[in-house]
């Protein structure tokens, strides 16, 4: 049987571009370059870019890299990947990709709860949503987890 020699066209999946996507999300949240991750994996930043753009795959190895370099399991670039992002991983990817978004986030983290809920009422106010009443600050020890509003 003879092989056909024709050079195939590698096609990106949706799973791969959202591993991509969840490398950048995390390297930004970090506060990491796409130079700096890619010094500490081995390879230029540009491929790091290509990783987070989907155009080209991250081998197991390399994205075990990555994760440790992240500080994140390497379940995380794969957690529910079903083909398709569900419309919360979307809005959330889609949020973390706008110029000081991870930096926002990371401040926003550092301060304390009271601030943070006056803060996120401003920040309704000045995107034009619906005001959302101040919650009565919680008792100490008793958290609940965080949610995204929304």
């Amino acid at each position: 049987m003879v092989r056909s020699k024709q050079k195939q066209t590698k096609q990106v999946t949706a799973a791969e571009k959202q591993v991509g996507e969840r490398i950048a999300a995390f390297r930004k949240l970090r506060g990491i370059s796409q130079g700096a991750l890619g010094e500490a994996v081995g390879v230029t930043f540009q491929q790091v870019q290509k990783y987070e753009k989907g155009m080209n795959r991250a081998s197991a190895g390399r994205l075990q890299q990555i994760a440790g370099v992240l500080g994140v399991p390497l379940s995380s670039f794969f957690d529910d990947l079903t083909g398709e992002d569900g419309p919360a991983s979307r809005e959330i990817t889609s949020v973390l990709k706008k110029p000081g978004a991870a930096d926002l986030l990371r401040a926003y983290a550092s301060i304390g709860p009271d601030s943070r809920r006056r803060l996120l009422q401003m920040a309704h106010e000045l995107a034009g949503n619906e005001e959302r009443p101040l919650r009565p600050a919680r008792a100490k020890g008793k958290s609940k987890r965080a949610r995204i509003p929304g």
